[in-house]
């Protein structure tokens, strides 16, 4: 009994160190994402002549509502997103660069990826739903209620389409030659696809909580839709294979230490706000 539970919890064990990885590069993509997000908006909202101060949950405008102009509105909300989408069109093609290649790197970019199409396409979805964020900019661009609604309907039908394009991703990123087993494909994509966005929420609230917001909430909520058509998609998907020689399974202790480091400066220095303008 005893040498036949080895390989078991060896493979265990091998899951819950993958899991772990993807955790941590997924809040390091997150982390990432956000920041240059809220500095878009901060020095788009600057270039304004808007005065701001940055809390780890929002971002407070130093104005009035009715002080607020047309091209002030669009160009200060949409300034995140618009940022997070090029970011995804810059960490897309290096994901293609390192799929083949041994180690953790594609996994973050892979997450950074996904992180920015969300943020562009999510916070419309997000934003409409609470009436706020990029919403402003499309409701204040288009002028129609109607047609902001529309237009996150199609955001909403992207995303859905992103998750089932980029499913192939996850399994090209895995370098773990047990998770790659067929037989292991509900394992390999719980840990891959879902333990990390789930926890990496978790640890999202409880580092921005109680300022964290409840359009962050269905933003982190809304990548669901990419990822439930991923989970889907592989579980019939034949691909086993990984590189001819991954890296060994341990885990990614220096990524481990920026992202709480990160996390610590994160939470610390935007306590009591900090002042733009």
């Amino acid at each position: 009994m005893h040498t036949n539970t080895l390989p078991a919890q060896a493979d265990t064990g091998k899951q819950v160190i993958v899991g772990i990885n993807s955790t941590i590069l997924f809040l390091l993509a997150y982390l990432m994402c956000h920041i240059a997000y809220q500095g878009a908006t901060i020095m788009t909202a600057m270039s304004n002549g808007i005065q701001t101060e940055l809390f780890p949950g929002h971002i407070q405008f130093k104005l009035f509502d009715s002080q607020w102009e047309t091209n002030a509105v669009i160009s200060t909300y949409a300034a995140g997103p618009f940022v997070c989408l090029a970011l995804a069109f810059i960490f897309f093609p290096l994901f293609n660069l390192y799929k083949t290649k041994r180690g953790l790197k594609k996994v973050f970019f892979l997450w950074a990826t996904l992180h920015g199409l969300n943020t562009f396409f999510g916070s419309m979805v997000a934003g409409t739903l609470v009436k706020g964020g990029f919403w402003y900019a499309v409701r204040w661009a288009v002028i129609s209620n109607a047609l902001a609604g529309f237009v996150a309907f199609i955001f909403f039908l992207v995303l859905i389409g992103i998750g089932i394009l980029m499913a192939p991703a996850f399994l090209q990123a895995c370098d773990s030659k047990t998770l790659m087993k067929f037989t292991n494909r509900q394992k390999m994509l719980f840990t891959t696809v879902f333990m990390p966005w789930i926890v990496g929420s978790l640890f999202i609230y409880l580092l921005k909580v109680p300022d964290f917001q409840l359009y962050e909430g269905l933003i982190l909520l809304s990548l669901s839709l990419v990822l439930i058509p991923v989970y889907f998609m592989n579980q019939h998907n034949l691909f086993s294979q990984t590189i001819p020689a991954p890296q060994k399974t341990k885990i990614a202790w220096a990524s481990l230490i920026i992202l709480l480091a990160g996390a610590l400066i994160f939470r610390l220095s935007l306590m009591n706000g900090i002042s733009f303008g």
